[in-house]
């Protein structure tokens, strides 16, 4: 990545006042920040623009979020993905550890601060959290 270049972070959520403080706190950070509502809209943006970093609720209405973190990584089998979860059919905690074990790179428990999603996101991306 060049010197200078912004980092570009998807977040798919259907939770609209979630997906808008995730896109505050990091593009307060500099990072680009794309989001989605849906994981059907979600796939197309991570399918036509690269993509450094994933966020994907693992429960959503439409398609499930772990479909969706296994289709990225069989578009790109080192896309990075933050999985965050805070509810569901089958506990959310069950749905993280899943979640890890298909490739996700991270999780994050709802509820969660900006200041514990800047540190997973430094962490991922391989930057200081401190810096964050």
């Amino acid at each position: 990545m060049a010197a200078g270049e912004k980092r570009t972070i998807l977040v798919i959520d259907d939770d609209e006042g979630m997906r808008d403080m995730v896109q505050d706190t990091l593009s307060a950070r500099g990072y680009h920040v794309e989001v989605a509502s849906s994981c059907q809209e979600g796939m197309s943006i991570f399918r036509r623009q690269r993509i450094d970093l994933a966020i994907v609720d693992i429960f959503m209405p439409d398609k499930d979020g772990l479909e969706t973190l296994m289709e990225m990584r069989r578009n790109s089998s080192d896309a990075r993905v933050l999985a965050i979860s805070g509810g569901g059919g089958i506990g959310f905690e069950h749905g993280l550890v899943l979640a890890q074990k298909l490739g996700a790179k991270g999780t994050l428990p709802k509820p969660f601060t900006p200041e514990e999603l800047r540190a997973k996101v430094a962490e991922l991306l391989g930057r200081d959290p401190a810096s964050e």
